[in-house]
C-alpha cells in the first residue's frame, strides 16, 4: 500500500514522508494540519483510522466498500467525501474513473 503525509503548521509545509504512526504526535499541536493519503487501505490502516482520528464506524465501512454513491455524510467530529475522478485519455477517446473517499476532520485531510 501506499501512503504519501504532509504536515503544515499555520499554512506552510514543514514536514512530508514521515510514518502513518506519527500522526497522533502531529495532532497534538492544533496548529498542524496533516494530509494522509492512502491508496488501496486494508482492515489495518481503516482501524488506524478509526484509532487516530475517530472516525465513525459507517464511515469507515463505507470508504472500505467500493462503488458508493457520491455523497457528503457530516458526523460530530468529521464529514466523509465519496465521490469519483475521472480523467480523459489523451487522445480524448476514452473516460476513467477512479472512486476517491475522504476523511475531513478540523486538523485533518
Amino acid at each position: 500500500m501506499v501512503t504519501r503525509t504532509r504536515l503544515y503548521h499555520d499554512g506552510t509545509l514543514v514536514l512530508e514522508g514521515f510514518p502513518a504512526s506519527d500522526v497522533s504526535a502531529h495532532l497534538a499541536d492544533p496548529a498542524s494540519v496533516l494530509w494522509l493519503d492512502l491508496h488501496r487501505p486494508g482492515p489495518a490502516e481503516f482501524t488506524m483510522l478509526g484509532q487516530e482520528f475517530g472516525i465513525h464506524e459507517l464511515a469507515l465501512e463505507d470508504a472500505a466498500h467500493r462503488g458508493q454513491r457520491p455523497k457528503l455524510d457530516r458526523y460530530r467530529t468529521h464529514e466523509f467525501l465519496s465521490a469519483y475522478a475521472v480523467t480523459v485519455s489523451p487522445d480524448g477517446a476514452q473516460l476513467a474513473y477512479s472512486e476517491i473517499a475522504v476523511f475531513l476532520t478540523s486538523q485533518a485531510m
